[in-house]
């Protein structure tokens, strides 16, 4: 493999899953970067959101990339707005592959229906919604990715298996 492999797509895709199936497989490291925010921080997103606002949090994201350069190879489950910045989108560019897990809004909306978790879809809870956020993140999506690979209707060991025949 070379560099890291980043793993994007919108809240529900299967990131964290499919980054846990690809380090089963590969034995390469997974890092999370919502759950490295959330250790580095002390507080869970949604309160870093509430308390310091989203540009403090983007701002987070974008320093956890910065630091990765030169790192051991891992596999980066990332948030889902990491690419939504164009200087993120570079720093995972020159930092190795990245993989857009894509998903239905109906698929989201069945895995995450019950997840309060998430402040971006604190306001989106039917498909129509989160289908507007997501074709508002399209772009920077397309723009970040290496390439595209549906989640619909596959185990996360599947999809792990098809990025580890081309990447790993």
């Amino acid at each position: 493999m070379q560099g890291h492999l980043f793993l994007i797509g919108f809240m529900g895709a299967g990131k964290t899953a499919v980054s846990n199936a690809l380090s089963a497989m590969t034995g390469i490291p997974v890092l999370d970067t919502d759950e490295q925010i959330r250790m580095q921080e002390g507080m869970e997103i949604s309160d870093i959101f509430a308390q310091k606002g989203e540009g403090y949090f983007r701002n987070l994201e974008t320093q956890l990339l910065a630091s990765l350069q030169g790192q051991e190879l891992k596999i980066i489950s990332c948030g889902g707005g990491m690419p939504l910045r164009p200087q993120n989108a570079a720093l995972m560019q020159a930092a190795g592959n990245v993989i857009w897990l894509t998903v239905s809004p109906e698929t989201v909306f069945e895995r995450l229906q019950n997840d309060h978790s998430r402040p971006l879809l604190a306001n989106r809870r039917d498909p129509a919604a989160i289908a507007e956020l997501m074709e508002a993140r399209r772009e920077a999506y397309e723009a970040a990715c290496s390439c595209q690979i549906s989640t619909e209707g596959k185990m996360p060991e599947d999809i792990a298996a098809e990025i580890a025949a081309v990447y790993c």
